[in-house]
């Protein structure tokens, strides 16, 4: 992170939505859950079937619900990429 988890404390008050996969080994899931102390209204989602990559059919489902349920609190429409 650019602002390092510390300094993440400054955007606290900006909505954060977060998918993760549990066996990314990338980006351990133990660094995501640190997230929660410095950003207390994070939104994690952790995607049980899927690694690092988005290319898995798990975490492109858990993605586009993330982007919808982001959507839907917005008032916005989803894009249609079809």
């Amino acid at each position: 992170h650019a602002l390092g988890i510390q300094g993440l404390a400054t955007i606290s008050d900006i909505p954060t939505t977060c998918v993760h996969g549990r066996f990314d080994m990338v980006a351990p899931i133990a660094q995501v859950v640190a997230l929660q102390d410095v950003l207390p209204d994070l939104k994690l989602h952790i995607v049980r079937e899927a690694g690092h990559s988005m290319r898995e059919a798990p975490m492109v489902d858990a993605i586009v619900k993330a982007q919808s349920d982001i959507a839907d609190c917005c008032g916005a429409m989803p894009v249609d990429c079809g």
